[in-house]
C-alpha cells in the first residue's frame, strides 16, 4: 500500500480540479515546483496514476509538452486533438466522429481505441496566426 503524502495529495487535488480539461506536463511541473514537489516525484506519481487507470495519458510527440493528461473521471473515450504549433491538447465529442468509428467497426472489422487516438493539426488560434 502506498503512503498518502502531502505531495501526492497536492498533485491529486490539482489533477482532479481540472475536471475534463487536458493539461500538459509543463502545467503539472509548474504547479509542482511552485509547491515544492520535485520533478522525479511528479513523474513517478503520474506513471502510477496512469498504470492504475486514474489518469489518461496522450503522447503529443512535442518536445515542448511531451504528453498531455486527463483525469479519468472524465470521458477518455473521445477523439483527442493536438496542435502541432502550440502543443495544446483537447477533445471533441462529435456525433459525426462517433459515426466514423461505428463505420470502421462495422465495415472494416476494426475497433479503434479512442483513448489512444490523437489527431494532429493546428488549433484555431495557431491557424489564425498563420493566416496573418
Amino acid at each position: 500500500m502506498a503512503y498518502i503524502t502531502k505531495q501526492r495529495t497536492l498533485l491529486s487535488g490539482f489533477l482532479r480540479a481540472r475536471g475534463e480539461a487536458h493539461f500538459s506536463m509543463r502545467e503539472i511541473l509548474d504547479f509542482a515546483h511552485r509547491n515544492g514537489i520535485g520533478t522525479a516525484t511528479v513523474y513517478r506519481y503520474l506513471d502510477k496514476l496512469v498504470q492504475d487507470g486514474q489518469l489518461c495519458k496522450f503522447n503529443t510527440d512535442s518536445l515542448e509538452s511531451g504528453a498531455c493528461y486527463q483525469w479519468r473521471d472524465a470521458d477518455c473515450h473521445l477523439y483527442h486533438f493536438v496542435c502541432n504549433e502550440c502543443g495544446k491538447c483537447f477533445h471533441i465529442d462529435c456525433p459525426q466522429l462517433k459515426s466514423v468509428n461505428a463505420h470502421i467497426r462495422e465495415n472494416h472489422d476494426f475497433e479503434v481505441y479512442l483513448e489512444k487516438t490523437v489527431f494532429r493539426g493546428h488549433c484555431a488560434a495557431c491557424a489564425g496566426k498563420e493566416s496573418k
